[in-house]
């Protein structure tokens, strides 16, 4: 079971599973495997989980069932207390949720199947297995790690739509001043995790102020003016020719989510991102 937490940790903080802390991870086990195996206590032979639970007030028997749940239930927690950047990293936290129920419902099934030996349990243990290395997987190639894109693989868009001015400060409303003014000098949308709670935080306010000031802005909500910014912010990177692969872009911009971050993009643009630098090229190799 802990063998399956190497990849995400070092995924969620890359660097930070140093060798001390992966021996404070594995050590104890290996301690406690070499003290049951000189211990002097007579361990019951329990052939079927009746038999557990027959014998259940004895030492032997509750000590190896608490055993158990300490070797899944506290690691759950684990990967939500490593330090997270998400500079570094390209998980977030729905990413780590998924992984870390994904890995308990293994050991789950794995132990259920250790105490029953039922063979419906050791069929739906070996099925969710499967299901969740394709997951896992799926998830992996396309929507967490940057594939490199060729520009050349669109045909060109004959146009490029003009970009949207965003909270405009108009002198009549100071919050969206203040927004504007924020989002400018500390570049919020590039946290993935950056929340309308967070903002409002920020802003000394409360989320329905500023919800009603981007209704008054022409957005329809949070979420549409923060992806805003991003695909703006990406479309200057295009612009500057400064986007080497698309999907490390929309990383840097702030989102987590490669389908995410290519629906938006279609949305406010008309166009996929492979097909707008194929247009900026086309531009680029007009005659002047």
């Amino acid at each position: 079971m802990l063998i399956h937490y190497l990849y995400p940790i070092q995924v969620i903080n890359p660097g930070w599973l140093t060798w001390r802390r992966a021996a404070w991870l594995f050590v104890p086990w290996l301690l406690l495997n070499l003290l049951l195996i000189v211990s002097p206590f007579h361990f019951r032979t329990l052939s079927s989980f009746g038999d557990m639970v027959e014998h259940i007030g004895e030492f032997n028997v509750w000590f190896r069932l608490l055993i158990l749940l300490l070797g899944i239930v506290p690691y759950c927690f684990m990967l939500f207390y490593i330090p997270y950047n998400y500079r570094k990293s390209s998980a977030d936290w729905r990413w780590i949720f998924i992984y870390a129920v994904g890995i308990q419902g293994i050991g789950l099934l794995s132990s259920l199947f250790i105490l029953t030996r039922s063979t419906a349990v050791s069929i739906a243990h070996v099925s969710y297995c499967i299901l969740f290395c394709v997951v896992i997987t799926y998830r992996e190639l396309f929507l967490r790690i940057a594939v490199p894109v060729s520009v050349q693989a669109a045909p060109a868009s004959p146009s490029v739509p003009a970009g949207r001015e965003i909270a405009p400060d108009n002198g009549t409303c100071p919050l969206a001043a203040r927004l504007n003014e924020l989002m400018t000098t500390e570049e919020l949308w590039r946290d993935p995790d950056m929340s309308i709670a967070k903002l409002s935080v920020l802003l000394g306010t409360n989320r329905n102020r500023i919800r009603q000031v981007l209704h008054e802005e022409e957005y329809e909500s949070y979420t549409e003016y923060i992806n805003r910014r991003r695909i703006d912010e990406f479309r200057m990177l295009a612009d500057d020719g400064k986007i080497v692969n698309i999907q490390d872009a929309f990383f840097q911009v702030g989102f987590r989510s490669k389908m995410t971050a290519l629906r938006n993009f279609k949305e406010f643009t008309g166009m996929t991102p492979t097909e707008y630098l194929q247009s900026i090229l086309k531009e680029d190799e007009k005659p002047t």
